[in-house]
């Protein structure tokens, strides 16, 4: 008897069952196409009649605006246009809403969620995605099947790029990562030089700028040095009336020129100031950092532990050239230190007793004033000088 089948099973001809088989996976991926087509179809179809309703939409309410616009219209009619408008708004954003099959049409890849509202500041929002969906119409062919709504209606605008370098200010804590524009440092060991002696300093554990401030101040024991950490970088100076101080790199390091104080020629007594180091503005960057620096002033005393700074509280050159003097009082005892300001002549007196008086109670003597609203100035003990008793290092009177 006769089935007129060729064969019945695989095996009794394996080289024409493989084209079987694939004619079949081919018959069954057309299948799939065509249904993708008639869903993408569907889809675009749904969301061209969506378009054509919002551009009908459009076009109304920009001719009930000029018909309203430099003409003799009154306030009835205005108020009458504008609430028409207001009505083709609420058309729109339905239409933007408008759901197929279960989908948004408009709300990018995030199909189930309803892509615009309006806020409670009257505004319009956006709550789909940029993300177009395909799917194939071809064996290899795929094809977007949706329309993006930030591009129907201009849901999400063009970024506002700012053209001012805001310039964040250097800070003793600021991370050693976010120096040169994000680039951060090499951290190594550098050379200072008071043009006699030598002394090599390990940078390697430092995390902030602060930290190598400190570790410059405290591990260059054979060469005494001040070291400020400024608006925008490091200031370094021989502690001694002569000198010829240099700093260089050890090897073939570079943390020196990263930190910009690289200096093989000595500069004598006068300071090192370091380069911009230019730290990267962050969202975490406070906004008194940017725009400018307070102006500042650093007091040192011979001795330990009894350096501090006095800074303005605000950015700008209004209390640039304040003068600040210390103004010994025999009948002042610890703690009763008082400051007085005179903003006409821009100066800053404060009274001690200099046999007694330590940074700590003129840092707090300012801080009072301050806090009492009497001087736009505080004062705090400076991070590298604080060695065995911080702030306990007895202060001088100004010379006259």
């Amino acid at each position: 008897m006769s089935t007129g089948q060729r064969f019945s099973a695989p095996s009794e001809q394996p080289i024409t069952s493989l084209r079987v088989i694939g004619l079949q996976r081919l018959l069954e991926q057309k299948n799939q196409v065509k249904a993708n087509l008639a869903t993408t179809q569907s889809y675009l179809t749904a969301a061209d009649t969506a378009l054509s309703s919002i551009s009908s939409m459009v076009s109304e309410a920009r001719a009930t605006a000029l018909g309203v616009l430099g003409t003799t219209a009154t306030d009835t009619q205005r108020a009458s246009a504008a609430l028409q408008i207001q009505q083709t708004i609420q058309q729109l954003l339905d239409a933007g809403n408008q759901k197929f099959r279960g989908r948004y049409l408009f709300a990018g890849s995030t199909t189930e969620v309803r892509p615009f509202a309006i806020t409670g500041n009257n505004l319009v929002e956006f709550y789909g995605n940029e993300k177009l969906l395909s799917s194939y119409v071809d064996t290899d062919l795929l094809s977007e099947n949706n329309v993006l709504g930030s591009e129907v209606f201009g849901a999400i605008s063009t970024a506002v790029q700012g053209t001012v370098d805001l310039q964040p200010r250097l800070r003793f804590d600021t991370p050693l990562a976010d120096l040169n524009n994000g680039a951060g440092v090499e951290l190594g060991s550098i050379v200072i030089s008071d043009g006699n002696k030598s002394a090599t300093v390990d940078l390697s554990s430092a995390h902030t700028i602060g930290d190598v401030a400190m570790l410059i101040r405290r591990n260059s024991a054979r060469i005494p040095v001040n070291v400020e950490v400024t608006s925008q970088g490091l200031k370094i100076q021989l502690n001694a009336s002569s000198g010829d101080l240099s700093i260089r790199d050890v090897g073939n390091g570079t943390t020196a020129r990263q930190l910009g104080i690289h200096r093989e020629m000595g500069v004598g007594t006068s300071p090192i100031v370091g380069a911009n180091l230019n730290p990267c503005l962050k969202p975490t960057t406070r906004l008194t950092d940017i725009l400018g620096s307070p102006a500042r002033a650093a007091l040192r005393f011979q001795g330990a532990d009894n350096d501090f700074y006095i800074e303005a509280d605000r950015n700008g050159e209004s209390l640039n050239g304040v003068k600040i003097r210390l103004i010994d009082d025999p009948s002042i005892t610890v703690g009763e230190e008082f400051v007085e300001y005179d903003p006409d002549a821009k100066e800053i007196s404060v009274y001690i007793d200099e046999t007694h008086t330590q940074a700590r109670d003129v840092v707090a003597a300012i801080n009072n004033a301050y806090s009492a609203g009497k001087l736009p100035f505080f004062a705090y003990l400076d991070p590298t000088d604080q060695e065995l008793y911080p702030g306990q290092g007895l202060v001088f009177p100004t010379p006259p």
